[in-house]
């Protein structure tokens, strides 16, 4: 057994003590000694007697836990000796050694004397020795792990002392500890970052606090192992149970173990720090906090003399914690993603205009980059850098483009650059800065990208394409072919032949959306003609054709807008918010004209609500296209209370409700509850919603047929109340 391991001073020692205090005791003179019938290590039990190195025990039948401390006193005091007898290697960590004891079969030509136990591996204190040894020389830890699982939640604790010797004095704090073990071909481990843990033990952990999760990888070929570890707080605790709702079991990720005490020691006392749990706060977009204490805390030190990006939803590390409290003494934990940025490094509206021969930028932002740097943001595909000579008082300034931004962006900012080469100057508050010439081949590839830019723009003019929502840095080869194409079927009205077809969607990475053209071939010269269906001249040439009663066909008056989804007013690119009210306007009016254009409002403030964050601008749009609609059916009906109704909620989502809106409202509401107006329960339901009134909502609820029901149920008011929806069930809009 020792043979194979000659190479190995420390398992040498550690192996040649197990088996000493392992072998049967001999029997004392003028007495026999059955010999003892092993048990595991794992209950710390022995059925009989057994030796004892240390000659302080005479005997440990019956006692728990005794063999397993002479063991480990052993061990460590053999570590000990083979360190100092081999000074000039590198001594790793304890080797494993066998757990468990088994009476090996003795061979009847064998002699009992030379029979040896065999041994056998055990997960769970190979997990506890190899995190012990992972450990054990850093001197600010004292580790209490327990060997055979006496807790259900928990393998013990670790210890955090200032220095040594550990005392009273030193104590700093706590941490409880969880160790697992897999095999290296286990499934419960899933890669080499996965770990796979019980739901109902997770619970538990977040009953106790901070818990360090620590899972060893045994590889039983080669006899080594790995320490993975996830220190999980509170915080992180409830992200890995929201993310695994209606599961028995989470995966959790799991780092290698630093080797660096400090980066140990660092992690324990942050873990520490949190441990207590508090409620998540998530700020809404432009909401702000004032007037209170923000604190961050992290397992490393943090350098925040550059913007630093704390992203506290990553269950894959500590990483951060960032808490607020107010002068009150309330306390909540920030959830989300924050940029943190030096009260130098932020930006700033500056009061100055920064101009070539045809383009401005008025009041830009800046930010010091240094005592001596400044950079402005003149576009988010252009930057101006100054530098100031101190000792020559000069400036000097260097302009950057980048196709990150929007089309507009970017060909604003080649125009501005552009100008610059030509003229040889800009002028910044009116003072003229000199600007170096560029190289012709430079200069004579930007003119033409921005020729192409130029000729692109027109073609979303006529689209009505708003060109912030267009990527630049998407415009490749394949959008140029494209886009050329359009721009002669579109500005220049060609007809384009029939080897360069156009389906009626257009999409590409360039596009957050798409467009919507409609292509109509010509069979006599094989040609299409191509056209937006939303343009004004096409949209009056368009009727709907009906015969329900198979007697004569009824002809009515159509918009392009009534075929429109909510998912098109957020992805059709080309639809013209602005030509919707007038599409109604320009038609002859009549009741089934109006309801057409009521189920296009709604669809409208549908999108509205579905639209993203990042869609916020074109969230105003739709609000504003549907403001303006709404008041031209309140022209055409005053004392609808369903306009009324619908006029409320878009004012609702953007500014608010006031005193007056809400005695309009309680009192259209109190006609309904008489019996004043047609469609009394529906009118009643959409004042309940609008006030929040949920005793209101219930009583309506209850009036309302399973077809109306069924037909309010898609309506977008329900949005408003989607608290209430969990508690009332599916909401009626106003018709």
């Amino acid at each position: 057994m020792g043979s194979g391991h000659r190479d190995d001073p420390v398992r040498e020692c550690c192996e040649r003590f197990t088996r000493r205090i392992t072998r049967w005791p001999r029997p004392r003179p003028g007495r026999s000694l059955r010999p003892p019938r092993y048990t595991t290590m794992r209950d710390s039990t022995y059925r009989g007697a057994t030796g004892d190195p240390s000659r302080r025990a005479r005997t440990v039948a019956g006692q728990r836990g005794c063999a397993e401390g002479i063991r480990r006193a052993g061990i460590r005091r053999a570590r000990d000796r083979a360190t100092r007898r081999h000074s000039g290697r590198a001594v790793g960590p304890p080797s494993l050694i066998h757990i468990e004891l088994e009476q090996r079969r003795s061979d009847p030509d064998s002699s009992a004397r030379n029979s040896e136990p065999r041994p056998i591996l055990s997960a769970e204190l190979t997990a506890v020795h190899a995190v012990e040894g992972a450990l054990m020389y850093h001197e600010r830890l004292a580790l209490y792990f327990d060997t055979n699982d006496r807790t259900p939640l928990t393998d013990g604790h670790i210890d955090i002392h200032s220095g040594e010797p550990h005392s009273v004095e030193t104590f700093q704090a706590r941490i409880p500890v969880q160790i697992k073990a897999r095999h290296e071909t286990s499934k419960g481990f899933k890669g080499d970052l996965g770990f796979s843990l019980g739901v109902r033990h997770l619970k538990g952990m977040l009953k106790i606090g901070s818990v360090i999760l620590f899972v060893v990888i045994y590889n039983r070929k080669a006899r080594t192992s790995s320490v993975y570890w996830n220190p999980l707080t509170p915080a992180k605790l409830k992200r890995i149970l929201e993310n695994s709702v209606g599961q028995k079991t989470a995966t959790i990720r799991v780092q290698k173990l630093p080797e660096s005490e400090s980066a140990v020691c660092a992690t324990l006392q942050f873990i520490n720090s949190v441990k207590d749990e508090v409620e998540a706060l998530i700020l809404e977009d432009g909401e702000t906090l004032e007037d209170c204490m923000i604190t961050i805390s992290a397992p490393r030190p943090l350098d925040l003399s550059k913007p630093l990006l704390l992203d506290t939803t990553d269950s894959a590390s500590p990483d951060f914690e960032i808490r607020v409290k107010t002068r009150s003494g309330a306390v909540a934990r920030l959830e989300g993603v924050f940029e943190v940025l030096p009260e130098d490094y932020a930006e700033h509206d500056l009061t100055m205009t920064i101009e070539s021969h045809r383009t401005s930028f008025t009041n830009p932002r800046g930010r010091k980059l240094d005592e001596h740097t400044s950079m402005i943001t003149l576009g988010s595909g252009l930057t101006l850098q100054i530098q100031h000579d101190p000792v020559a008082d000069l400036y000097s300034g260097t302009l950057t483009t980048a196709d990150s931004g929007s089309m507009l962006d970017y060909r604003r900012a080649l125009s501005f650059l552009t100008e610059c080469f030509d003229a040889g100057f800009m002028k910044i508050n009116g003072q003229q800065l000199s600007f170096e010439h560029a190289e012709d081949d430079y200069l004579a590839a930007m003119k033409s990208r921005l020729a192409d830019l130029n000729r692109y723009a027109e073609l979303f003019e006529a689209l009505h394409v708003d060109e912030s929502r267009l990527v630049a840095r998407a415009l490749n080869e394949k959008v140029r072919g494209e886009l050329d194409t359009l721009h002669r079927a579109i500005v220049q009205q060609e007809s384009i032949p029939a080897k360069e077809p156009q389906s009626g969607r257009l999409k590409s990475t360039m596009f957050n959306g798409w467009l919507a053209l409609y292509c109509e071939y010509n069979e006599s010269n094989d040609t299409w003609k191509v056209s937006s269906p939303y343009s004004q001249n096409w949209d009056k040439a368009l009727y709907w054709h009906m015969d329900t009663r198979g007697e004569k066909a009824i002809v009515r008056q159509l918009s392009i807008y009534d075929l429109a989804t909510a998912e098109d007013f957020l992805e059709v690119l080309n639809i013209n918010l602005g030509h919707i009210t007038e599409s109604y306007r320009d038609k002859v009016l009549s009741q089934e004209l109006l309801n057409q254009a009521t189920g296009t409002l709604l669809r409208i403030i549908s999108a509205a609500d579905l639209a993203t964050s990042d869609q916020s601008t074109l969230r105003d749009e739709l609000l504003e296209a549907a403001q303006e609609l709404s008041s031209w059916l309140l022209a055409q009906d005053p004392n609808s209370p369903f306009y009324r109704i619908n006029a409320w909620q878009i004012k609702a989502r953007t500014k608010g409700l006031s005193d007056d809106d809400k005695a309009e409202i309680y009192a259209l509401g109190g006609k309904a509850h008489s019996g004043d107006t047609e469609w009394s329960a529906q009118v009643g339901y959409g004042c309940s919603v609008l006030r929040k009134d949920t005793d209101g909502m219930a009583f309506w609820r209850k009036r309302l047929t399973e077809e109306e029901q069924a037909e309010c149920d898609t309506w977008p008011i329900n949005n408003l109340i989607s608290d209430e929806i969990a508690v009332y069930g599916p909401t009626v809009p106003v018709k």
